[in-house]
């Protein structure tokens, strides 16, 4: 299993497609997780991609899960890698102005002009989950069918780990959403709880594979448990290996950090803290 530590990551699958190959790298202490899935059940290429930067009090993951190319996830990533400064310094913004001015300005890039003919181009088309920890709230833009966790004791407690609904049959590629003349995506803002929040991002690949055991979130949450006591690179380490001895034939994408909120949270007003209603 190969690992590497750097300060941001840009990628999509035709640059290193890590058929049979579970690659772990770092940037800073979030961890990315990529295998291009198993030659025996019939892997042969990797049309995923991601984009991962962080800053003083946030962090900014995008996952892609192209199909019939990899070149729509090559125009996502190259197109919001190519704005990293501007992205930048919209997240080093107050956090009540942050995340909704990036909101915006993320949707007038996909709907711009330029950008529409670009993907007008390429072969295929692909689904895009972008995500954001600000502070103590958790973002997400989807476009498609890729997944968003935030996994916390008290939200266990409730049966709640996923913070998106997965959506089929919305694209940005050669068949793209943004075409219509009301475009198909969905977004929201979680706060996130007080102590330790494992958060998590995946293609599709990570919960389809075999048996599809992990498209049950609570047996998610169960696996990252047992392997989060070790490290954090441990929990992608086992995901992955799920995905490897499953005879995983798509690409599977994820990103796990964890970020420890020393920010209060809601509760209900008859409710003390950590009590379930």
């Amino acid at each position: 299993m190969k690992k590497q530590v750097s300060d941001q990551l840009v990628w999509w699958g035709s640059m290193h497609p890590y058929i049979d190959v579970m690659k772990i790298d770092l940037v800073n202490e979030i961890v990315i997780g990529r295998y291009g899935g198993n030659s025996r059940a019939g892997a042969y290429k990797n049309e995923d991609g991601c984009v991962v930067f962080n800053g003083p009090d946030w962090e900014l993951v995008v996952i892609v899960d192209g199909h019939d190319s990899d070149e729509s996830t090559q125009l996502i990533v190259t197109t919001l890698a190519h704005r990293e400064h501007e992205i930048e310094a919209i997240l080093n913004e107050p956090v009540s102005i942050a995340l909704k001015k990036m909101e915006e300005y993320i949707l007038t890039i996909f709907q711009s002009a330029e950008f529409k003919e670009s993907c007008r181009q390429v072969t295929g088309e692909a689904a895009c989950l972008l995500a954001i920890r600000k502070e103590n709230y958790f973002w997400w833009l989807l476009i498609g069918d890729c997944l968003a966790y935030v996994f916390h004791p008290e939200l266990h407690q409730l049966g709640q780990y996923t913070v998106n609904q997965r959506h089929f049959y919305e694209w940005i590629g050669k068949v793209n959403t943004f075409e219509r003349n009301v475009p198909g995506y969905s977004s929201g803002i979680v706060e996130l709880r007080p102590g330790k929040n494992q958060l998590l991002v995946v293609t599709d690949g990570v919960i389809e594979c075999a048996n599809r055991q992990l498209e049950n979130s609570r047996e998610l949450y169960k696996l990252i448990q047992q392997s989060s006591s070790v490290n954090l690179e441990s929990v992608v380490s086992t995901i992955l290996q799920h995905v490897h001895n499953s005879n995983g034939k798509d690409s599977a994408t994820l990103v796990y950090w964890e970020v420890e909120n020393t920010f209060s949270a809601d509760y209900a007003g008859n409710q003390s803290k950590g009590e379930q209603k």
